[in-house]
């Protein structure tokens, strides 16, 4: 598909989400219309107020043309008014409804995806690009519906004085829409570098100021600025020549502009000269000669807008536009039920199948043919040196991605026939990489259960050994914790989540290190509490540090996500295998 094909399809569907607003967009057209009326209307009247003035037709008549000319000029602002605030309203409107469709979109494709792309760029796609898409339907959609209309009215009203004049000035109108194309292709190469340069830009400043700390400690923080800086000159030069591609063209539009003004008064010059056309008809010709070329000048002003948007338009269509590699099938009712009745009695079991799965970037398989099965209410840790298949496990149960082969069940129901919501509303998740949001302790608890009073906040804090330290909080529960919750420690980030985790209250509990970043003292705290916790719960403990495995029914050994060795701690502790192998060098640490 050509550049130029793609660029009307990205069109096509701009204007087909537009139409869900054609109350707004009508207001528009008639608002333009009363507009262009207004300045036509204008251009007349102003001409036989000056033909009243020299014929001598009396102060009266020329005040009252006069008038009738500040008549119109208030009508004009009234409809300007109007139709930008139609516009305002229209473009609100749909780009609120295309946010909410990229957004659910994005939690549809989930984790599997956005892990492949940089905040930055996502950034400045979903957010500052769907933002300038405002300019389209505020700016291009609005205008691009009256221009055709008004230029059309205009010479009509020319033809009816001079024909000549008319036909001159559809040529030339004509030739100022054709020829600015031929440097238009010119005009969207620059605008798609300046664009690619700023996203790589976007998302090159995103690292930095998340990575602020680590530059700081290496001393590279100089260096990198110097970088972004550079990166920036980039953008600047690149604007710049945008810019002056696209004064080139408002130069031609000038010129042609000029040339047409000037031809249509020699034309009307020649008229009166002959007696064709009278002094003021030629007068009205040279007042709507601008008002022939204004919608020319207003469309091309808008399209400048249209065409900065058409970067972030194709992102988003993209965006919207990818497969979910997990489906989102809802699940049947009997499906429902068999699932309600695992999670309202006891705890769902937890089996894998001949499992094998590998991610896009991989050449072999992160689980190869992997099966085991964890019984209700059992609690099964899962060990294995790094890039063994230890969090692609978590991943697949919760239904991030689906296995290239085999199956995973919770209680004897293939998770690929449930939807993922209902898979991940079966399982709390106490994740290695712990994520806190901007806000209160309180909001942050409660992303696990919305309903949760105080009372049951405490609990869960109590449980996850970190009630005291909120209490001791400024403001308690109400304290903010800061962008991914950077004003406390990584311990008691991870121990908020662990409590966010136990809130849930859910029949299958997932541990994925959980207490990687938290001292021996409360980790030995935690994991006491959680024994009492795990007993009503089929729990899955990940974990490098074997010390949290001690109370684990079972064990899984992972290499290479193949299961090489089971059993309980103490049995492997002493077999010789592995296990035990990792055991010893975490001893020598």
């Amino acid at each position: 598909m050509s550049r130029s094909d793609k660029s009307s399809r990205v069109h096509r569907r701009l204007v087909a989400l537009a139409a869900s607003e054609w109350r707004a967009l009508a207001r528009i057209v008639v608002a333009g219309l009363v507009v262009s009326g207004t300045y036509l209307g204008q251009g007349v009247l102003t001409a036989l107020a000056v033909r009243r003035a020299f014929e001598g037709d009396g102060v009266n008549a020329v005040i009252a043309l006069v008038a009738a000319v500040v008549g119109l000029i208030a009508v004009r602002a009234v409809a300007m008014v109007w139709r930008a605030s139609a516009a305002a309203e229209a473009s609100v409107r749909v780009t609120g409804s295309l946010r909410r469709r990229v957004l659910a979109h994005l939690l549809e494709l989930g984790p599997a995806w956005t892990s492949r792309h940089r905040s930055g760029e996502l950034d400045a796609t979903l957010v500052e690009g769907i933002q300038r898409l405002d300019d389209y339907y505020r700016q291009f959609l609005a205008q691009a519906l009256v221009a055709g209309v008004a230029a059309i009215g205009a010479i009509a009203v020319v033809a009816a004085i001079d024909w000549r004049v008319a036909g001159t000035l559809v040529v030339v109108i004509v030739a100022s829409i054709v020829l600015p194309r031929w440097h238009m292709a010119r005009l969207k190469q620059r605008l798609i570098k300046v664009d690619d340069r700023y996203r790589n830009l976007a998302a090159e400043f995103v690292d930095a100021y998340q990575g602020m700390g680590v530059l700081r400690a290496f001393n590279a923080d100089r260096r990198v600025g110097a970088d972004l800086a550079e990166r920036a000159d980039f953008v600047r030069r690149d604007s710049i020549a945008f810019a002056t591609t696209g004064g080139f063209i408002w130069g031609i539009l000038g010129i042609l502009t000029a040339l047409g003004t000037a031809l249509s008064l020699v034309i009307a010059a020649f008229g009166v000269s002959s007696g064709s056309t009278t002094p003021v008809e030629a007068f009205i010709i040279l007042l709507l000669v601008g008002e022939c070329f204004r919608p020319v000048w207003d469309l091309m002003m808008a399209y400048h807008f249209a065409m900065t948007s058409m970067p972030a338009a194709r992102r988003v269509f993209a965006v919207l536009d990818t497969e979910p590699e997990v489906s989102s099938r809802p699940i049947s009712t009997v499906e429902a039920r068999e699932t309600e009745k695992g999670s309202a009695g006891t705890p769902p079991a937890i089996e894998f199948t001949d499992v094998t799965f590998r991610y896009r970037t991989g050449d072999r398989p992160a689980l190869d043919h992997i099966s085991f099965r964890v019984s209700a209410g059992e609690t099964v840790a899962i060990v294995g040196r790094s890039g063994s298949g230890k969090s692609t496990l978590v991943n697949l149960l919760l239904r991030f991605y689906d296995p290239e082969a085999g199956t995973i069940s919770i209680d004897g129901l293939d998770t690929r026939t449930m939807a993922p919501d209902e898979v991940r509303a079966h399982c709390a998740v106490v994740a290695q990489d712990t994520y806190l949001f901007h806000g209160t302790v309180r909001d942050n608890l409660r992303m696990a259960r919305r309903d949760a009073d105080d009372g049951a906040l405490h609990e869960a804090l109590r449980i996850a050994s970190v009630r005291d330290l909120v209490a001791g909080l400024p403001a308690g529960l109400a304290t903010i914790v800061g962008e991914r919750g950077t004003r406390l420690s990584g311990g008691e980030r991870q121990r908020l989540a662990l409590a966010r985790a136990l809130l849930k209250n859910a029949p299958i509990l997932i541990l994925d290190e959980a207490t990687s970043s938290v001292d021996v003292a409360n980790e030995q705290a935690i994991v006491a509490s959680l024994a009492e916790i795990t007993r009503t719960r089929t729990t899955l403990v990940i974990a490098h540090r074997l010390s949290t495995v001690a109370n684990a029914d079972r064990v899984l050994v992972l290499d290479a996500g193949r299961v090489i060795e089971e059993g309980t701690n103490a049995t492997l502790a002493r077999a010789g295998g592995p296990y035990q192998r990792l055991i010893a060098a975490q001893e020598q640490r």
